[in-house]
């Protein structure tokens, strides 16, 4: 078996996002005081990880036969895994991890409709919409490509999980998801830019593309200021504890990243410091829910 490449198809490393969007969901759950079922918390964030390897692989597949693997300047946020040029022969395989983990994410959201109730068909429909058309049609509109991310770790992943373990998602939680999902459209955003020749090649349609590269940042500035703002504002009604607003010290990562993309020496470390962002503020929101929970 070809582990190696399984690795470089599924993209295990881009999962952390997902593992971070589930604990910062958990914690808040836990801080609410809401019951965290174990069958149903290991089921979710299995699905969870299926999913986002299910659109890693079609990802990799279709990038591979549409020919814009060949073409585009890898990164290591960026770019594809290099995983099929190298290896041709491994196409098959790339469509078998992309077909057998949407089959488990239809199958498990099935039972968990079961369970739950089919009201959180809302949440695993449009997953699964994204998992099979986010590679195609989603990346020929740009505003649907800018917030698909979004509805993806937000909608599906941060209001879904709640949905499924609780059979509904309180008002309050809808702030999270909201800067769940503008942080998700900033990390797909930015890594976008590196390949704008090579997606323009094959007819691929995203922001930088029709707009500009400008406007692009112009709307990824948009998107972290709204995120604090947000947080600011949640933490002001009460719907994360004061103990988060310990994420405000991530802000000196924001002005770093913005002195580098204003600067245009050294994009790749811009790169690297959003996906670090993208991660350390959902680590200190979820430390916080952690925190009032536990010495309240």
């Amino acid at each position: 078996m070809p582990w190696q490449a399984i690795i470089g198809i599924s993209r295990l490393k881009f999962l952390t996002f997902t593992l971070v969007t589930l604990l910062l969901s958990f914690s808040w759950q836990q801080w609410q005081q809401l019951p965290l079922p174990g069958d149903k918390l290991l089921l979710v964030s299995l699905l969870a990880l299926c999913a986002h390897i299910a659109v890693n692989a079609w990802n990799e597949y279709l990038d591979f036969r549409s020919g814009l693997d060949l073409t585009t300047t890898r990164t290591p946020f960026s770019g594809g895994s290099g995983t099929l040029p190298q290896s041709p022969h491994l196409a098959p395989l790339a469509l078998g991890i992309a077909l057998s983990t949407t089959a488990v994410v239809a199958l498990g959201g099935i039972w968990l409709c079961l369970e739950t109730g089919w009201s959180l068909a809302w949440f695993g429909l449009p997953g699964l919409a994204l998992i099979l058309f986010y590679t195609g049609p989603v990346n020929r509109l740009p505003w649907l490509c800018l917030i698909a991310p979004g509805l993806g770790f937000g909608g599906v992943i941060w209001a879904g999980s709640i949905m499924a373990l609780q059979g509904q998602v309180p008002t309050a939680a809808w702030w999270l998801a909201a800067v769940v999902m503008l942080m998700a459209n900033n990390l797909l955003l930015l890594n976008q830019l590196p390949d704008v020749e090579a997606d323009r090649a094959v007819g691929r349609r995203h922001l930088a593309i029709v707009y500009g590269s400008n406007i692009a940042l112009k709307v990824f500035a948009l998107q972290w200021l709204l995120v604090y703002v947000l947080i600011a504002v949640a933490i002001l009604f009460g719907h994360i504890p004061l103990a988060a607003a310990s994420v405000f010290f991530s802000l000196f990562l924001v002005l770093k990243m913005s002195q580098q993309l204003n600067s245009l020496e050294q994009p790749i470390n811009a790169l690297g410091i959003n996906v670090a962002l993208v991660h350390l503020v959902p680590l200190l929101l979820a430390a916080g829910n952690f925190f009032d929970h536990f010495w309240r």
